[in-house]
C-alpha cells in the first residue's frame, strides 16, 4: 500500500518549479509597477519645482516691467508697455529659468521656444 507522501512526491516535484516560476512572474510584475509609480512620483516632483521657478521668474519679470514703466512715467513718458518691453520681460524670465533648472527643462523636453511660450502665457497684462 502506498503512503500519501509517496503519492504526492512526484506531483510536488513538478509543482514546486512551476510555483517558483509563478512567484517570480508576480514579483517581477510588482517590481515593474513600483518602478512605474516611482517614476510618476519623480515627474510630479520635477514638474512642481519647475513650475515654482517659472512662477518666480514671471513674477520677477512683471515687477521689473512695472518698475521700468514707473520710471518712464516719472520721466514724462506714457506708462504703457511696448512690444520690446514684453520681449525683454520674456527673455529675462526665460534666461532665469534656463540657468536655474536646465535639467528639468531637458527632462520634459522643453525647448527655448517652448519655454518662451510658457512664460508668455503666464505674464499678465501688467
Amino acid at each position: 500500500m502506498q503512503t500519501v507522501t509517496s503519492i504526492l512526491a512526484p506531483l510536488l516535484e513538478q509543482l514546486v518549479p512551476m510555483l517558483g516560476a509563478v512567484l517570480l512572474a508576480v514579483g517581477s510584475y510588482a517590481a515593474k509597477r513600483a518602478a512605474d509609480w516611482l517614476r510618476l512620483s519623480n515627474d510630479a516632483q520635477v514638474r512642481g519645482y519647475l513650475n515654482e521657478v517659472i512662477e518666480n521668474a514671471v513674477g520677477w519679470a512683471e515687477a521689473d516691467m512695472k518698475a521700468r514703466l514707473a520710471r518712464a512715467a516719472a520721466d514724462g513718458a506714457t506708462p504703457a508697455p511696448k512690444r520690446d518691453d514684453w520681449g525683454t520681460a520674456v527673455d529675462s524670465a526665460a534666461g532665469y529659468v534656463a540657468t536655474r533648472v536646465p535639467d528639468a527643462l531637458a527632462h520634459f523636453g522643453i525647448t527655448p521656444q517652448g519655454l518662451r511660450q510658457i512664460i508668455q502665457t503666464r505674464l499678465s497684462g501688467v
